[in-house]
C-alpha cells in the first residue's frame, strides 16, 4: 500500500491530570476511539493510491487491509502482572482481565506499520498510569507534584480529525475526574505544613508536656527540652506519611477494580483526621473561653 502525502501535520498532546474510571467505563472509552479510529481509516481509504498493474479486486483487498489495520492494538497490565494484548473484545471479554489495572497503552498505527510498513496520515496515542505513588518511600519529594505518565497524542494532517478526536477525549475524561487532583499539585504539602503541620505538631507537644514534666521532672533539663523537639520532629513525621498515604488513596489516575480496597482506605483516613480535626478545635474553643 502506498498514500499520498504532504508536510504539514498537526499535533495535540495533552498530560492527564485526573481521571477515574473502571472496566465498563474504560471498555466505552476505547470503543469510542475505536471508531474514530475507523473514521480515520474512511479518511485514508480517500488518499490511497492504486498500485499499478493492481486490480479492482485486489485494490479492494488493499482497502479492507487498511481498515483492518485501523483496529486499535491494546497493552493492558495488570498489578499482579498479567499482560493481555489485542482488540478491545480480545481483553475485556477475557477470563484473564486483571482485578487491578497497572496502565493500559495502545498506538492506532501500530498493526499498519508492523504488517505493511505503512503510516497513516491520522493516528492517535494513549497511555494510562494507574499506579499509585508509594507511602513509605521518602525518596519521594511530597512538595513536588505526583509523577504519572497518563497522557494523549493525537497527531495528523486532517485537521478536523485530530481536532475533534483530541476534545472530545479531553471532554469524556473531564466528565470522569478523580477525587482529589489537587493533593498532587506542587507545593500543596508545603501549605499544609504551616497550615496544619506545624500547628498540630505544637498541640502534640502541648498534651504531653504534663507527662514529660511530671516523669522527668528529675532528669536534666535538655533531656526535656530533646524530647520535645523529637515528638515535634516526628509529627510532622507522620503529616508527611499521612499526606503520602493520601495521594495512594486518591490517585491522579485511578482505576476502580471490583474490589477497590481504596472505600475502605478513604473511610479510616477521614475517621481518624476528623476525630483529630474536632479534638484540636474543641481544645482551641475552651482555650479561646477560658
Amino acid at each position: 500500500m502506498e498514500s499520498k502525502t504532504g508536510n504539514l501535520y498537526i499535533n495535540q498532546k495533552k498530560q492527564i491530570r485526573s481521571f477515574s474510571t473502571d472496566r465498563a467505563e474504560l471498555r466505552k472509552l476505547l470503543e469510542v476511539l475505536q471508531e474514530r479510529a475507523y473514521a480515520a481509516a474512511d479518511i485514508e481509504e480517500k488518499h490511497l493510491n492504486r498500485l499499478e498493474g493492481q486490480t479492482d479486486e485486489q485494490f479492494d483487498e488493499a482497502k479492507k487491509d487498511l481498515r483492518k489495520g485501523f483496529r486499535l492494538f491494546i497493552t493492558l497490565s495488570g498489578t499482579d502482572g498479567r499482560k493481555l494484548t489485542g482488540g478491545i473484545e480480545d481483553i475485556f471479554d477475557s477470563p484473564n482481565f486483571p482485578e487491578d489495572v497497572k496502565d493500559l497503552f495502545f498506538n492506532s498505527e501500530t498493526t499498519l506499520v508492523a504488517r505493511y510498513n505503512y503510516y497513516p496520515r491520522n493516528k492517535m496515542i494513549l497511555f494510562l498510569d494507574f499506579g499509585r505513588p508509594s507511602v513509605l518511600n521518602f525518596t519521594i519529594m511530597p512538595s513536588q507534584e505526583t509523577r504519572n505518565e497518563s497522557n494523549i497524542e493525537v497527531t495528523g494532517k486532517d485537521v478536523t480529525w485530530v481536532n475533534g478526536v483530541f476534545q472530545e477525549f479531553v471532554s469524556y475524561v473531564s466528565r470522569h475526574p478523580s477525587t482529589l487532583p489537587w493533593l498532587h499539585r506542587h507545593t500543596v504539602y508545603d501549605v499544609l505544613v504551616w497550615l496544619i503541620g506545624l500547628p498540630m505538631s505544637f498541640w502534640i507537644c502541648s498534651k504531653v508536656s504534663n507527662t514529660i514534666e511530671v516523669n522527668l521532672l528529675t532528669y536534666s533539663p535538655f533531656l526535656r527540652a530533646a524530647l520535645y523537639v523529637y515528638i515535634f520532629f516526628s509529627a510532622l513525621t507522620l503529616l508527611r506519611v499521612a499526606f503520602h498515604y493520601a495521594r495512594w488513596i486518591w490517585p491522579l489516575t485511578e482505576y476502580r477494580g471490583p474490589r477497590n480496597k481504596a472505600l475502605k482506605h478513604k473511610a479510616i483516613f477521614v475517621t481518624v483526621c476528623s476525630g483529630m480535626g474536632i479534638r484540636v478545635l474543641y481544645d482551641v474553643l475552651k482555650w479561646l473561653i477560658n
